[in-house]
């Protein structure tokens, strides 16, 4: 336990230096008046930034919603909706906050509607995929419209006259073959109980007993898998269709922010200059909400992009933007504590009638098989 506590904190604080160092090197040179100056342009129009945040998680939901219904599990949009505030707040303020945001959520919607959790565990993967598949076109299209600006930009990025461009191609391309992997894998309908059979093989004997109890969690993840990648495409094209506008409305807040804060910038200069501060923010996944690594990449690309007194527009742009995510983060961690906590046992995980009767006899025996709570626990650890 005290282990755990230290590295945790460890964590923590190896990402806030960084994050500190990163602001320093950003903002060191900034005048505080002049940005304040610009700040205070905003004025009674400032509330106008806690929207666009608002339609993305609400359409991150909607996907997300789609992705349950495709597995045989009717959801209301409302509870799940107060989940993704409640994580999401756990994602912006905690180090690996994308990894720990995605750990809690089987337990929350156990918690609250009794989802068994190789359920949400399954929705969680392919929501992730479905992400990644959407963030493709969006990079390509920050790619095709940015190329200069990150040419330009190679200077103060990487040291070099040019190459950043070919940099971001390159990770584009990463995540191409990244998505098509997974596609490759999810589709197949074994991978968990591939994983499954090879860690029996290498464990010692006292995990294995753990192990075996999460068995039939493993083969209900493979089940819901195999559903919606063999019966249910359609339904998942339509998520990743949703994703992609929710990538193009986060690029939408920043050409809000910058256009309040007096510069008329254009739409797909902000495609451009976002999609690059989303590999920089990967890249920092460590650090909580990328603090100061990608407000590094913002205050470069605005001055790439021809904005008077970058440094001080860069620190306002930043000021206005961690002010919003700090409301949402409130906001988020009161839902958190406001959820309720549903007791009895863990609803059924249907399976649709459809990939029964395609199905052979003894897969169908694995597709119905009903969900322990011991095994899901087990499956989640």
């Amino acid at each position: 336990m005290t282990r755990r506590f230290n590295s945790r904190h460890l964590a923590y604080g190896a990402g806030l230096l960084v994050a500190a160092a990163c602001l320093w090197l950003s903002f060191r040179h900034a005048r505080l008046s002049d940005v304040w100056r610009i700040v205070a342009q905003i004025g009674p129009l400032a509330p106008l930034v806690l929207v666009p945040y608002f339609v993305a998680v609400c359409l991150d939901t909607v996907g997300w919603q789609r992705i349950f219904t495709e597995m045989g599990l009717r959801l209301r949009l409302r509870r799940l909706l107060s989940v993704r505030f409640a994580t999401e707040a756990v994602l912006m303020s905690a180090p690996g906050g994308s990894v720990l945001s995605d750990t809690i959520k089987p337990f929350v919607l156990k918690a609250t509607d009794r989802v068994p959790i190789s359920a949400t565990l399954t929705s969680v993967t392919l929501r992730k995929w479905a992400i990644m598949a959407a963030e493709v076109p969006y990079l390509v299209i920050g790619w095709l419209v940015g190329f200069g600006l990150y040419r330009a930009a190679s200077s103060a990025v990487i040291g070099q006259p040019t190459g950043f461009e070919w940099i971001a191609i390159g990770v584009i391309t990463g995540l191409l073959a990244c998505v098509s992997i997974g596609y490759a894998m999810l589709s197949g309908g074994r991978m968990t109980e591939r994983v499954y059979m090879i860690l029996l093989r290498v464990l010692p004997g006292f995990l294995r007993v753990h192990l075996r109890a999460a068995h039939d969690g493993a083969r209900s993840l493979d089940a819901y898998l195999r559903q919606v990648f063999t019966q249910r495409r359609r339904g998942l094209a339509l998520a990743v269709g949703l994703y992609v506008v929710h990538w193009f409305i986060e690029a939408f807040e920043t050409w809000l922010i910058v256009r309040l804060l007096g510069f008329p910038i254009d739409f797909m200069h902000a495609v451009a200059i976002e999609s690059a501060c989303s590999f920089l923010r990967a890249m920092a996944f460590f650090v909580p909400a990328g603090l100061g690594v990608q407000d590094l990449g913002y205050a470069i690309l605005f001055g790439v992009a021809g904005v008077p007194d970058a440094v001080d527009f860069g620190l306002a742009f930043t000021l206005v933007k961690r002010s919003k995510e700090l409301v949402w983060v409130l906001i988020g961690y009161c839902i958190l504590l406001a959820l309720p906590v549903r007791r009895g046992p863990a609803a059924q995980a249907p399976v649709s009638e459809i990939t029964e009767a395609a199905e052979p006899a003894p897969q169908r025996a694995i597709l119905s098989h009903p969900v322990k709570e011991p095994d899901d626990e087990a499956c989640a650890a």
